[in-house]
């Protein structure tokens, strides 16, 4: 096949291989076309080009993309970006179609890691020339091996997050306290923990996320599975005065959490804080919408002291965080906090 005629007007794109896929798919008349991603950290373009016969190859040092010819009057491109694998594949057959796009994904997508303590997770951020979705493999801890590390009352609202294997009553869970407490710490947790049945986004610019009106592909859950999207240390878009600082942050917040906007998207959003509960906005916790407010509190001194007793160490005396009981565990001084206004 000759593509010269095909790219010749688009010489200047970024994206000269995927321009030349479409107008291919168009110039053969081809009826069918299927796309598929898959998470691929580790993707080379070398690694495709078995496939089938190359018609069009760009690639730098972070992504490729690579327009295949295929046996049956087919053709393919494959993108690697960001850890993230695209395939699209055309032809006039649909069954065929799809088993040859599905087929590519299993022999291209990262192998099976077993281990559980590795979690590959999608990260939304705002880059120079519009959003971008890079995806991460990260440690994440069992719940089992750190609930030891939260308040009483905090490890029996984890508990039952934790267990969860589908939705509850309303789609935001909250989580807040002041620094150090362990929100993040068990995030990843829940994460490890939902991946049975939910997979996780976690948003780099709440901001920027919401003030962009988010929706459909973008934070909706894919088949029978939901999305987690997370927005950390996001207390300012939940602010009483929110509407007034952030524009329609929070109004999107909450409508997709149980608004028309969220209506089918099998979408859980997740918000993580260091502000008191008494300065959000009220409308955040009411019944419905909110699943779980967990409010994440020092451990007490019976419960410091036991955590570091565990571990072979002088009790403390006091109330600690988390972060502050592994400072000790490491051989590094605290001092002593400062008052602080989070009151349940």
């Amino acid at each position: 096949m000759d593509l010269t005629h095909v790219v010749t007007s688009e010489l200047n794109s970024t994206e000269p291989a995927a321009i030349a896929f479409d107008n291919a798919v168009l110039a053969r008349g081809l009826s069918e076309v299927r796309r598929v991603t898959f998470p691929a950290h580790d993707l080379r373009c070398d690694q495709a080009r078995p496939l089938g016969t190359p018609l069009l190859s760009d690639e730098d040092s972070h992504s490729f993309e690579l327009l295949l010819e295929l046996e049956r009057d087919m053709i393919a491109l494959i993108c690697g970006s960001h850890g993230n694998g695209r395939i699209a594949v055309a032809g006039r057959d649909a069954a065929e179609v799809t088993r040859v796009a599905r087929e590519f994904a299993d022999v291209l997508r990262d192998g099976n890691d077993d281990d559980p303590r590795r979690l590959t997770l999608r990260v939304w951020s705002h880059a120079e020339y519009g959003p971008e979705t890079v995806r991460r493999r990260i440690d994440v801890p069992g719940w089992e091996d750190i609930r030891d590390g939260y308040a009483a009352d905090v490890r029996d609202a984890l508990d039952e997050l934790v267990l969860a294997r589908g939705p509850g009553p309303g789609g935001l869970l909250l989580w807040h306290g002041e620094p150090g407490t362990g929100k993040s710490y068990a995030l990843r947790a829940l994460a490890r923990s939902w991946a049975v049945w939910c997979d996780t986004l976690v948003v780099a610019d709440p901001e920027a996320f919401l003030g962009r009106g988010v929706v459909g592909s973008e934070v909706a859950g894919s088949g029978e599975r939901y999305r987690l999207i997370v927005l950390e240390d996001a207390g300012e878009l939940l602010a009483a005065d929110a509407r007034e600082h952030a524009g329609q942050g929070l109004s999107r917040l909450l409508n997709l959490t149980d608004g028309i906007l969220g209506a089918g998207l099998r979408t859980i959003v997740l918000v993580t804080t260091n502000e008191p509960i008494g300065r959000l906005h009220p409308a955040v916790a009411r019944p419905g919408r909110c699943w779980a407010d967990v409010e994440f509190t020092r451990l007490s001194v019976v419960e410091s002291d036991a955590w570091l007793a565990g571990r072979g160490l002088p009790g403390a005396g006091r109330a600690l965080t988390l972060a502050e009981l592994y400072a000790l565990a490491d051989g590094r001084e605290i001092v002593a906090p400062a008052a602080v206004g989070f009151a349940a």
